[in-house]
């Protein structure tokens, strides 16, 4: 297939430039480009690539400006969207902006499988998309210690608040936590925004558990799976994650991972894994070998195209 991808180029970390490496190990036609070009820039891209699709992943900036789109879906294009967080139809300004781009975008792939529900009355366009984990991005080939108890990757936001509240606890705890992220102030210690795949690979392979926490502002909704979890997995570390609901269809806990519904059970489990390395290794190996049978980026794509082709009839 031919594809313009309209991605996040500036941050190696992108989604957008997953996807890209991906659909050309697949074998596609893709042609790239950036956030923030001018209308006339896109549009002479779109007439002179001819794609069968437009596909952007992300809002993008500037927020809530849709011009571009109008533009490229008046030249005839289809234009399909994968987005990834967890708060579009809660916040603003992207509400507005989803509220906007129903009426322009032909597909929204979302990776949290509750959104379909909350978009029905706006919308038919919503689909499902889930989040995947990029062994080609995440990986270390270095031998590590599991010197650090728990280590959670991810921000302190408005929509997340009682993650620092959380991690305070586990700290006082007396269990050697490592945080990479923004926004947190953990044991006096400002934490390090660094989103480098075999950064964070380290620092799952060298921590016991790896945390996933989405309580606070979020609503948490059906399969809210954030890519965390599938990286903390996929790198091999055991994962104690807040309770999504349905995990059970893609992760079955105490198999893959395990799960906690309030800060006492989380740290309960904490002190059970810490002191049973034999459960918890088998679990995360369990783990591992199921988010690399089934839930690859590869896989994920493929499983992305099945659906737009379908919607889209291309």
């Amino acid at each position: 297939m031919k594809i313009l991808l309209i991605i996040k180029t500036d941050n190696t970390f992108s989604n957008g430039i997953r996807m890209f490496e991906s659909l050309e190990r697949l074998g596609h036609t893709i042609l790239v480009t950036s956030f923030g070009k001018t209308i006339k820039d896109y549009c002479d891209r779109y007439k002179k690539f001819k794609p069968d699709f437009i596909f952007q992943t992300g809002i993008g900036f500037p927020k809530c400006n849709l011009d571009v789109q109008r533009e490229l879906k008046n030249l005839g294009a289809k234009l399909v969207m994968w987005y990834p967080d967890a708060y579009w139809l809660f916040q603003e300004p992207s509400r507005t902006y989803f509220l906007d781009a129903f009426n322009i975008f032909d597909l929204i792939l979302t990776t949290m499988r509750g959104h379909v529900e909350i978009a029905k009355p706006y919308t038919n366009k919503v689909v499902w998309g889930p989040h995947y984990f990029d062994p080609t991005f995440f990986k270390s080939n270095k031998i590590l210690n599991q010197e650090n108890d728990v280590t959670f990757i991810g921000g302190k936001t408005e929509a997340s608040f009682q993650r620092e509240e959380y991690l305070t606890e586990i700290a006082k705890n007396g269990y050697k936590l490592k945080v990479i992220g923004y926004g947190f102030n953990i044991n006096n210690e400002k934490t390090q925004y660094d989103w480098n795949g075999e950064h964070i690979a380290i620092a799952y392979k060298s921590s016991k558990i790896g945390l996933n926490i989405i309580s606070g502002g979020i609503l948490n909704c059906d399969l809210q799976f954030s890519a965390r979890a599938y990286q903390a997995i996929g790198c091999g570390c055991f994962l104690l994650t807040e309770y999504i609901p349905n995990i059970e269809e893609l992760f079955v806990p105490g198999i893959h991972l395990d799960v906690f519904h309030t800060k006492e059970e989380m740290l309960e489990k904490i002190k059970y894994y810490i002191e049973n390395p034999e459960i918890r290794e088998k679990i995360a190996k369990q783990g591992q070998e199921e988010v690399l049978k089934n839930h690859t980026i590869d896989i994920r794509v493929n499983q992305y195209l099945k659906v737009i082709k379908e919607k889209l009839f291309i």
